[in-house]
Order: C-alpha cells, then structure tokens, then sequence
C-alpha cells in the first residue's frame, strides 16, 4: 500500500554569493520527488523610516511622518495622487504638496469651520466650491487634491500665472504671509526624493511530493 507525505520546506532567501547547491540530491529515497516552485502575489512591505543624522527628512515619505501627527496619507498614495492631479491641471507638484503641507500637514481628516466649513488634504471651502466638489467626500485624497488642484488652477489663470497672487486668491487673500509660506515648503519639498516603497517577494515555498 503506497503511502503519501507532503512536506512544505520554507526555504530562506539565498545570497548570491552562498556556496548552496542549485538542487537537492542528498535525498535517499527510491521514491519519486517532485518540486514546485510556488510565488505567492507581491506586497507591499512597510520600511522603516530611518532618518540623518542631522534629522532633516530626505524623502517624501520622511517628510509625512516628521509633519504629520494624525490621520496621514500614505506617501505611496500621496505621490500618486498629486501626481495625477499636478498632470491634470498643469501645476507643479512641488507647489500643489507645498499647499497641502501649509494647510493640512498631510492630514486627511483636517477640518476648519472659521468662515464655513474647509476640510481635507487642501482644506477645500465646502461652501464655495460645490461644483467643483459635485457631492464627493472631500476627505477623500484623490478628491482634496483634484478640486484643490483645479481651485489652484483657476486662480493661477485668473492672474496670469503669477503664483504669489495665485496663492493669495487661493487663500481668500486673508493672508499676505500665506504665499511666503507656501514657497518656503515648497523649496524643502523640492530637495525630497518622491521615492515609493517598492513591492517585494517573499521567500519562495517549495513543496516535497515523495511516494515510497
């Protein structure tokens, strides 16, 4: 009567400079060995935020987590996200992360009720811009960041492209200091690397089959 044993093998990854065999031979059986290699789907493994010594973020993700206390975006998400709307729009991507950062430090959930209701990535004025909102959750990134992009926009158009006057209509021109503000971020924003977290394979399975 023939007998089956499975035997699953975790095997650990294998620099490429170790003197392992390519195969396994050292298996004294008559039986027969079959080997399948198994993949599994690729995730994201989160890495750990390591900073300089002089404690000055170097990549967009460090800058998120030095700024923000609560509710913070994901920096993957993040760079997507103002990406595709800095494209849309025709903006800088410096520029549109410089505003969320002066209005939000990246927290989605920011809310502001002096003079109505502005909230989200981009602090978006509910009241004023419900067409542009058109019944979406302004909490959402993607869409704090495409109705703050177009606001932008509009105002950059509405002053020929000159962007402290963009910046004071952006801001109801309540604040002479907003644009110093927003520049200032901008210019550190800049010097950050917009580096994603790459996905990563787990050690590879490879299961035994022996009949004896």
């Amino acid at each position: 009567m023939k007998s089956v044993m499975i035997i699953i093998v975790m095997l650990m990854t294998i620099l490429s400079t170790s003197d392992a065999p390519a195969s396994l031979t050292a298996l004294e059986t008559t039986g027969v060995i079959i080997s399948v290699e198994v993949k599994p789907a690729k995730e994201v493994i989160p890495v750990p935020v390591s900073r300089p010594s002089n404690g000055r973020a170097t990549t967009i993700r460090e800058y998120i987590d030095k700024l923000c206390t609560k509710n913070c975006i994901d920096a993957d998400r993040f760079i997507d996200e103002t990406k595709t709307a800095a494209k849309k729009y025709g903006l800088p991507e410096a520029l549109l992360a410089a505003v969320v950062k002066v209005e939000s430090d990246f927290n989605v959930m920011a809310k502001n009720t002096v003079g109505g209701l502005s909230g989200g990535l981009m602090q978006v004025q509910v009241r004023w811009h419900q067409d542009k909102i058109a019944g979406r959750d302004i909490y959402d990134a993607s869409v704090s960041l495409d109705v703050g992009a177009q606001i932008l926009k509009t105002c950059m158009v509405k002053h020929n492209n000159n962007t402290r006057a963009a910046l004071m209509c952006y801001n109801g021109y309540s604040n002479e200091k907003y644009p110093d503000k927003v520049f200032a971020a901008q210019k550190q924003i800049n010097q950050l690397a917009w580096t994603k977290v790459r996905p990563t394979d787990k050690n590879t399975r490879t299961i035994f089959v022996m009949e004896s």
